[in-house]
């Protein structure tokens, strides 16, 4: 999966802007033509169906948020299983 950065949001918005077609974003961007059109789809404006790199950013933000990437097989974790494994 081909993650987008804020600044290459900012680039699709101008290019939409400019309108550019969705292919000649994804070779622009160096990405493949359905991650562009995946991230329109997802992140354009409801009320205008216009794109907005604020937007798509802060979406994108708010989805990632409450993934906790820092969890850690502790001890205690360790300990659970092995017991509920042993039953």
């Amino acid at each position: 999966m081909s993650q987008i950065s804020q600044e290459q949001r900012y680039i699709i918005e101008t290019l939409l802007n400019e309108n550019y077609s969705k292919p000649e974003i994804a070779e622009r961007l160096k990405k493949d033509v359905s991650t562009i059109y995946r991230e329109i789809k997802r992140n354009c404006d409801k009320r205008n169906n216009r794109y907005r790199a604020v937007l798509a950013h802060r979406r994108c933000e708010e989805k990632h948020s409450g993934k906790n990437k820092n969890t850690r097989f502790t001890s205690e974790v360790k300990d659970f299983v092995e017991h509920w494994v042993k039953q």
